[in-house]
């Protein structure tokens, strides 16, 4: 796990990263969005920017943090789907390698999910099984 910068939240992720993407080369809404959140500073990201990065697994170091504030507000943060724990349930399903190398993340989102346990509505244990087995 990265020690953050002061300030990272004020950053986007190309500044943050070293590591601009230009233009997207395949138009679909999945690619563009991706490549205009990584020019967002990253306190503008909302709950499904936020659920899109993670299902793809981009910039996760910067990401996860972002998602754990949202979680710490809302265990079911959702997005503009309406779908509740939309964030919960793409970082459940981030590979156990992640965690592995990230612990701190994950005993941070072991704590939210068990001290909100009467509100997830998830299969909970499925969940946590799968993302930290080892």
């Amino acid at each position: 796990m990265a020690k953050l910068e002061n300030n990272w939240r004020r950053k986007t992720l190309e500044n943050l990263e070293k590591d601009f993407w230009g233009k997207p080369t395949y138009d679909s809404y999945l690619v563009r969005r991706t490549h205009e959140i990584r020019k967002m500073p990253l306190s503008k990201l909302n709950n499904t920017d936020i659920a899109m990065m993670i299902r793809q697994k981009f910039s996760l170091g910067y990401i996860i943090p972002l998602a754990i504030d949202k979680l710490k507000a809302d265990i079911l943060a959702h997005g503009d789907t309406g779908s509740d724990g939309e964030i919960m349930d793409a970082i459940l399903k981030i590979p156990k390698e992640f965690w592995n190398l990230n612990k701190e993340y994950w005993t941070t989102i072991k704590t939210l999910l068990d001290e909100n346990e009467s509100v997830w509505t998830f299969r909970k244990r499925d969940n946590f099984n799968n993302a930290i087995s080892k």
